[in-house]
């Protein structure tokens, strides 16, 4: 008897080593690959990072407390969709309170003023109508909801020099947030995208997270596009032989992603991470007159430094499409892109730029390359060699996670940039586990995660075909019973022991 039982203990460990993962949606993680005229969807086997060397994980607590705050930055060059696009995004968050705007405006005399228009809405008024009570601050804070939660750098059009300078002056706005959201003027909000947000932040389980896509339509807000959990996923740029710098190219598609999945570029319109990203590796305020290149340099900037870009599973933020009237048209210097493309040139440390310490002696060491991984491997990664000017692939891949080194103390004090509460969040932290005594305090670490477990099985378990479920109920089953088999041997053994000492 207690030969089958060992073979029957040998054939469920095997069954759990060898078993097909269950997924949460009945179908493997998948993106779209458009190679060489094929288009077909890919499974995806390097969703889970896993391996010997994982990147840092996030401190477990930042992303859940209610104090949490978000930064959201918003440039906007005579765009009247601006105070919708606040309206939006405070109307739907689920704590309103705990969101905090930073606006570049960049208005002609004809532009809807980018709060005006909000405080507008948030009255039930046209976009185009004078709110109630806008005369003093105070009227304004009295009769605009969260009016105090917006800051503002009002600048003339005439002023306006392209993204990099508007995009750089947000971050002077982040006053102690916890995460930064970057968004365009014309962007809506998915019901309680803070929480949303903040939560798929947190199943990246990376402190180096930045989620980050080319976002759709509002139509696709709540919704399951497609019937397939589809996300557009951006993964595909081109380096053309006539330019300078790599744009990104349109989406493309992931289907059926359980947890953010890491992808190759980084998209300007959504980008949302700690605020230490903005802070260690802001916008480079110099690169005036730059369009083409804008989402490349920073990118390249921002993985080198260690940070990774992730596809969310869900789409919470979305675009408007329709072309804006002057979204491009700023007052164009030819002398001063020269200048901006020769030192965007040297930081990617393309072949032919100035590399001369003159050169790099005019670019902070915050504006330039990373050093914990390298241009060569982010050639790899993501398809565009920069350094040489050119197109590895132009297709999705299945992307590993590259690792670098690090460690505790280094991470610890990244967690702490430009984060003044960064104490007192951990003083609540320790606060929660008070008490618990060396077996709570334990238990306490784990019960988040062991909960998580529990509720994904039993997602997994009523999401499996009628086999499926068949085959866990037989191995639970069969588990039970070897366990109810080994009490039973600990038990008679036990009960042989007492009767040989009597």
């Amino acid at each position: 008897m207690a030969f089958l039982w060992h073979w029957l203990c040998l054939f469920i460990l095997a069954y759990g080593l060898t078993a097909q993962r269950v997924y949460k949606y009945g179908r493997p993680p998948m993106v779209l690959v458009e190679k060489d005229n094929d288009r077909d969807y890919v499974e995806l086997h390097n969703d889970i990072i896993t391996g010997d060397r994982l990147p840092p994980p996030n401190d477990g607590v930042t992303h859940l407390l209610p104090t949490t705050q978000i930064f959201v930055g918003i440039s906007s060059l005579r765009d009247d969709r601006c105070g919708r696009t606040l309206h939006s995004l405070i109307s739907k968050a689920q704590h309103p309170q705990r969101v905090f705007f930073g606006v570049v405006q960049q208005n002609d005399g004809d532009t809807i003023d980018c709060i005006k228009g909000y405080c507008a809405l948030a009255q039930n008024k046209s976009i185009h109508d004078v709110p109630d009570g806008f005369d003093t601050e105070s009227e304004r804070a009295a009769n605009c909801p969260y009016y105090r939660n917006i800051a503002t750098v009002r600048m003339k059009h005439s002023e306006a020099k392209g993204p990099n300078l508007a995009r750089g002056k947000q971050i002077t706005m982040i006053d102690g947030q916890d995460f930064c959201l970057q968004v365009d003027a014309h962007t809506f909000g998915a019901h309680d995208w803070d929480t949303r947000i903040l939560a798929e932040w947190g199943a990246a389980n990376n402190e180096m997270a930045v989620l980050t896509t080319y976002i759709g339509s509002p139509d696709n807000l709540d919704k399951n596009v497609g019937g397939n959990h589809e996300v557009p996923h951006l993964c595909t740029a081109h380096l053309p032989g006539n330019v300078d710098f790599p744009f990104n190219d349109r989406a493309s598609a992931a289907r059926f992603i359980e947890q953010p999945i890491l992808c190759g570029l980084w998209a300007a319109g959504l980008s949302f991470s700690k605020c230490h990203a903005e802070l260690r590796v802001p916008y480079d305020i110099n690169l005036i007159q730059i369009w083409t290149g804008e989402e490349f340099g920073r990118g390249a900037r921002l993985w080198t430094n260690g940070y990774d870009f992730y596809t969310p599973t869900q789409p919470l933020i979305a675009h408007d499409y329709t072309p804006g009237k002057n979204q491009k048209k700023w007052n164009h210097n030819s002398d001063e892109y020269a200048a901006s493309r020769a030192r965007l040139q040297t930081i990617l440390k393309q072949d032919g730029s100035d590399q001369s310490e003159a050169a790099y002696a005019s670019i902070d060491k915050q504006y330039d390359i990373g050093d914990k991984r390298s241009l060569e491997q982010y050639a790899h990664f993501c398809g565009i060699d920069i350094v040489h000017k050119k197109e590895l692939f132009s297709w999705c891949t299945d992307y590993k996670w590259i690792p670098y080194d690090w460690n505790e103390t280094e991470i610890e004090v990244i967690r702490q940039f430009g984060h003044p509460n960064h104490y007192q969040l951990q003083q609540q932290k320790a606060k929660l586990e008070k008490g618990r005594g060396f077996i709570g305090e334990r238990m306490y670490e784990n019960e988040e995660m062991i909960y998580n477990e529990i509720v994904g099985e039993i997602e997994h378990f009523q999401q499996s075909t009628t086999t499926g479920k068949l085959v866990h109920i037989i191995v639970l089953f069969m588990c039970l019973a070897l366990f109810l088999y080994c009490l039973w041997n600990v038990l008679k053994r036990m009960s042989i022991k007492q009767t040989h000492s009597d």
